[in-house]
């Protein structure tokens, strides 16, 4: 028999799976406000990882899998997304299970990191911004096929 906080994670999991969550604060939307094309253009032709995404990465990966949530490691802006979008995050962090590897796939052209996450139960892809101060500015998950 199937309970309704079951049969609601699993229904928050399969949205999870099925759509991309996009976690993105408003601010990070646009290119931050000391980017400059010439900069952003330079730091996707390095194809490094900009210093801290990846231990941001995995706290966030973290804390969504978590009960409280850690808004200290975001900007307010992602923050307020964090909470919106709370249900559907959580549901499918939740699903994803317990996080095995993290691997840098490289930087978009909008200067985001990449990232595949393996975990327990299944992959996603991510995309983080820091700034300069190391918060997170913004996110993206979808599930990887």
């Amino acid at each position: 028999m199937i309970t309704k906080p079951a049969k609601w994670l699993r229904l928050s999991a399969m949205a999870f799976g099925l759509v991309s969550i996009g976690l993105v604060a408003v601010a990070a939307q646009v290119s931050p406000p000391n980017a400059t094309p010439a900069k952003t253009d330079a730091v996707a032709a390095e194809q490094k990882a900009s210093p801290g995404t990846e231990d941001a990465l995995r706290k966030l990966i973290a804390t969504l899998a978590s009960e409280s949530p850690d808004y200290s490691i975001m900007s307010a802006e992602m923050a307020k997304a964090t909470k919106e979008q709370w249900p559907q995050l959580h549901g499918g962090a939740l699903f994803l299970g317990n996080l095995q590897s993290l691997e840098f796939r490289g930087v978009a052209a909008d200067g985001w990191d990449l990232y595949d996450a393996k975990h327990v139960n299944g992959t996603s892809e991510w995309r983080i911004k820091l700034s300069d101060t190391g918060t997170i500015i913004g996110a993206w998950v979808s599930n990887k096929k």
